[in-house]
């Protein structure tokens, strides 16, 4: 089934009947162009939309502005890391609830039980395949669906 989107309706995809379903969004935080584009690329199909954000900053502004299904976040970055990132995302009521998928170069179980203590969903280490990075975020979209909480 063909799916369009239009952007003035950005939170519906109507298929080529007319009818509407509900697009998933995901917001990629990374001050590395090439991985935002991968992500971009990789994980964006007929259902699900990709936002990117360059910096913690703009990233803490797009997620309160237009609410993600799931963030994609990169721990180094300058100015504002994402350790910092996680921790202003869970302590805001408008984005405590959105699950974070860590993606990052720093593999350390210290980095790991950090985020995971703030309230991180998941952890991937860079470099990564593709193949980990849709299963995981179809398994956190998945989870964190409206339609599978109880």
């Amino acid at each position: 089934m063909a799916m369009l989107v239009f952007p003035s309706d950005a939170d519906k995809a109507y298929d080529t009947r007319g009818e509407t379903r509900m697009t998933s969004s995901i917001l990629v935080i990374d001050d590395d162009a090439g991985i935002r584009l991968l992500c971009r690329m990789n994980l964006e199909r007929g259902d699900v939309t990709v936002t990117e954000a360059a910096s913690g900053a703009e990233g803490l502004e797009a997620a309160r502005g237009d609410v993600p299904a799931l963030i994609v976040l990169d721990l180094m970055m300058s100015q504002m890391d994402g350790v910092e990132v996680l921790r202003r995302l869970k302590e805001d009521p408008v984005t405590e609830s959105i699950p974070v998928l860590i993606l990052t170069a720093k593999a350390s179980g210290y980095e790991r039980d950090r985020c995971t203590t703030l309230g991180a969903a998941a952890f991937m280490t860079k470099p990564f395949s593709m193949q980990e990075l849709a299963d995981t975020v179809d398994a956190l979209m998945r989870e964190s669906s409206p339609a599978t909480r109880p």
